[in-house]
């Protein structure tokens, strides 16, 4: 595959990077041709993910709830192997407090396998499997802290949704953008991929996390269509 996208490389006069950070990734991994002019062979241009009006959606969505006991998590994705909902019970068994509770929406194969690790976790009850809904970006304000646990992405356009919001937000760094799009720690904290344990970590000190409001929607324009 790395072969593949050296010899693209060799063909195509210039490449855009979706956010900040990805244009290292392009250098490194595709190592492009400078074009037959002074500009370089790699632009950046943000990822048009969102719009003026959905993120005013977004934040007026955003509502703090009735009051519970614990932390409300949600997660958003399809039930597949590269999200990796597997680590993120793993580490929310492992983090989390008897009383806070996650809603997990998003439908896949790895559905029934992921029940069952609930189960076995002993998060029976804790966990919400709300399966495939409309506009899921718009549950996302229902909670206190947004997770994403995945192996690999691109530019997440979920996570962006989460920006918009102002939400808390913990993290995989799936993707060379990760540190620009949580801009380098300010925005949400990272952990290593595939690493429960750091994951784990973060959760049970979520309450510590906090989010500028300002900040959040400041960066979220970055990437809309206007």
């Amino acid at each position: 595959y790395r072969l593949w996208l050296r010899v693209q490389g060799r063909f195509i006069d210039h490449f855009i990077a979706m956010a900040p950070g990805l244009e290292a990734e392009i250098a490194t991994l595709i190592r492009p041709r400078r074009a037959m002019t002074r500009y370089p062979a790699i632009s950046v241009i943000p990822d048009p993910a969102l719009s003026l009006a959905q993120i005013d959606r977004l934040r007026a969505g955003a509502m703090a709830g009735p009051a519970v006991e614990g932390r409300r998590f949600v997660a958003i994705g399809r039930l597949a192997r590269q999200k990796n909902f597997a680590l993120m019970l793993e580490a929310l068994a492992r983090g989390a407090g008897p009383q806070d509770r996650l809603m997990l929406y998003g439908e896949g194969p790895d559905r029934r396998g992921l029940e069952r690790l609930a189960d076995r976790l002993g998060l029976s009850g804790r966990v919400h499997f709300a399966g495939h809904v409309p506009d899921p970006a718009s549950h996302i304000g229902h909670g206190d802290i947004f997770l994403l646990s995945s192996d690999y992405e691109g530019v997440p356009a979920v996570l962006l949704e989460a920006l918009a919001t102002g939400q808390a937000i913990i993290a995989t760094e799936c993707s060379a953008a990760m540190r620009a799009l949580l801009g380098d720690g300010a925005l949400g904290r990272l952990v290593p991929v595939g690493d429960a344990a750091a994951l784990a970590d973060a959760i049970a000190q979520a309450g510590g996390i906090a989010q500028g409001g300002a900040a959040s929607l400041a960066h979220a324009l970055r990437f809309t269509l206007e």
